[in-house]
């Protein structure tokens, strides 16, 4: 058992992490957890976002990437075909049905299906 892992409702909870490089993208590790930072600059959003219209938006707390467009062709990806432009930003619509939830998360690539279910449902809580 880590040294600095602590007691939470009954349970022990191991520290996630020890430098930065043990958090996901736009994440840091303080006080040994992950902690949500958001982008630092537009170079981290064109990668993440993979098109050269993506900036990082640090008027809002985390920053964000976000993708600034005037028509639905520019917000279009290969893993996110179905983006479009709302309001001068690209978003993702969600989906319609489980099919095209499962083909959007890659589950039907052959040879990788790992026989997890992939299933739309409504964003509202």
């Amino acid at each position: 058992m880590d040294p600095d892992a602590r007691c939470e409702e009954g349970a022990c909870i191991e520290p996630e992490c020890e430098t930065d490089l043990d958090c996901p993208a736009f994440c840091a590790c303080r006080a040994r957890e992950c902690v949500e930072t958001g982008c630092a600059t537009d170079r981290e959003s064109l990668v993440y976002e993979d098109g050269y219209l993506a900036v990082c938006n640090t008027r809002v707390d985390p920053a964000e990437c976000e993708v600034r467009c005037s028509h639905d062709a520019e917000c279009a990806t290969a893993s996110n075909p179905l983006r479009a432009c709302v309001n001068d930003l690209c978003v993702d619509p969600g989906c319609e049905t489980d099919e095209e939830c499962k083909i959007l998360l890659g589950a039907t690539l052959i040879g990788t299906y790992s026989g997890a279910r992939a299933v739309c449902r409504d964003r509202t809580p």
